[in-house]
């Protein structure tokens, strides 16, 4: 079943985006070079920088900053990172990289550029990942070709994981990824 959910998370992660940006070329609302800036900023800011801070701050294998087990302090870094580098990534997208796209069309666009690579990096290469998984447990071929270069309780850990999500999880998680994109449009025009 889990499989099923795999599926249909990686449809809703992949297809509304996709869906998107075609109902606004039709409808004459798609910018396609705010579109792409918005994809940029989210890679360069979120995929990058961000990343980058984490390295540096964030205790390496586990969640909890570095010198410091607090997870109240750990949630606000994440928050914080998070939202600072986005919404400076869509100040510089719209101040400097986007001077004559400042329609709503171009909010829009570029809003769907960042929630949309969002959506596909973690929603589809997510399902991906889980579908690949699947089938190799399903196979047999987990235990001769991954499981041997992990500790066991992280192979099974990882088996008990794919084989007993419920439907359900996936399918929310497809959906969170609506939600997310959603508010990376919000976000995009109140920044524009």
């Amino acid at each position: 079943m889990g499989m099923a959910g795999a599926v249909v998370q990686l449809f809703i992660s992949l297809l509304v985006p996709i869906g998107l940006v075609w109902y606004g070329r039709k409808k004459g609302w798609l910018s396609w070079k705010a579109l792409g800036v918005g994809a940029a900023v989210f890679l360069v800011f979120s995929q990058v920088l961000e990343k980058a801070l984490h390295i540096a701050v964030l205790e390496p294998g586990r969640p909890a900053l570095k010198g410091t087990d607090s997870v109240w302090l750990f949630v606000l870094y994440a928050a914080l990172a998070a939202g600072v580098f986005e919404e400076i990534g869509r100040y510089v997208g719209f101040r400097w990289l986007l001077k004559q796209h400042r329609g709503y069309g171009d909010g829009l666009s570029f809003g769907l550029g960042h929630g949309g690579t969002e959506a596909v990096l973690l929603g589809v290469v997510g399902a991906v990942n889980v579908i690949v998984l699947a089938s190799l447990i399903q196979s047999g071929s987990f235990d001769k070709t991954i499981a041997p270069s992990l500790p066991p309780r992280q192979a099974e850990l990882i088996k008990e994981q794919v084989l007993h999500t419920p439907f359900a999880m996936y399918v929310l998680g497809g959906l969170e990824r609506l939600f997310a994109l959603a508010v990376h449009v919000a976000l995009s025009l109140l920044v524009l």
